[in-house]
């Protein structure tokens, strides 16, 4: 129903009280019924020297970029909102119940959709409006302007600000946006924890890049210009998404 979408911007605005003007950086995506918001024009740091990048990190080469202006998805795809997608037959179902059954429950509705490969994603994306974000995009987006180290800046509690670094057998994934306290300096969720994210850029001649960590990941791994990689036919448990929208191609609120 429409009041409850106005009530999901509404709570989103609360959420992102740091921002200027709410109404300017958060929108309804009306297909999917998933929060966007909006990266402004201008230049970003990113990548990392190899002096001061972990041995165990591979970062793009320190730069600065200009980039435009764009949308992304607040938090990574839901379970219910891949599922809109196969409900419309664009998408196809992730790996069956009994190797993802959470897929299938409800009270896993809002956890990040996972077992989907990097076709899969793209499909997703494009039924919504949009693509699979680039590395600069994704990597500005969860850096700022300024380049933090992680996406809420430089303190290392991760306890508190991701879901990562969980190596008990029972750990998984948790619903999205559980940790305010991880927001990107756009209010963004997630960008250093819950699921690893498929690119749209080739690490190599195989391999696609991924970025962010999963929920099993050492914490390191949420440093936001930390790269990885994987064939893009397979699917993991720990490998979900989000989107990214051209500024060019304006959603109106609530439709």
């Amino acid at each position: 129903m429409q009041w409850r979408k106005w009530i999901a911007i509404a709570s989103a605005c609360v959420l992102l009280g740091v921002l200027p003007s709410c109404r300017s950086y958060i929108r309804l995506n009306p297909r999917t019924e998933q929060l966007e918001v909006y990266v402004a024009p201008g230049v970003a740091k990113l990548g990392q020297h190899p002096n001061n990048t972990p041995g165990s990190i591979f970062a793009l080469q320190s730069t600065v970029v200009d980039l435009p202006g764009y949308w992304i998805s607040q938090t990574q795809v839901t379970n219910a909102q891949y599922r809109k997608c196969v409900r419309a037959d664009v998408c196809v179902y992730p790996i069956g119940p009994e190797r993802n059954p959470r897929y299938y429950l409800q009270e896993y509705a809002n956890h990040p959709v996972v077992y989907v490969t990097w076709y899969d994603a793209q499909a997703f994306c494009q039924w919504a409006g949009g693509r699979l974000p680039h590395e600069f995009e994704w990597e500005k987006a969860a850096r700022g302007s300024q380049g933090n180290s992680f996406a809420w800046g430089e303190t290392d509690d991760f306890t508190v600000r991701a879901q990562v670094g969980h190596y008990e057998p029972q750990a998984a994934t948790v619903p999205v946006g559980s940790y305010a306290r991880g927001q990107s300096p756009y209010g963004v969720y997630d960008m250093g924890g819950n699921v690893r994210e498929w690119i749209d850029d080739w690490y190599d001649e195989e391999h696609v890049v991924l970025r962010g960590a999963a929920w099993y990941d050492p914490p390191v791994y949420s440093l936001a210009y930390a790269r990885l990689s994987h064939e893009p036919h397979s699917a993991g448990e720990g490998r979900g998404f989000r989107c990214v929208f051209e500024d060019s191609l304006p959603m109106n609120w609530g439709q």
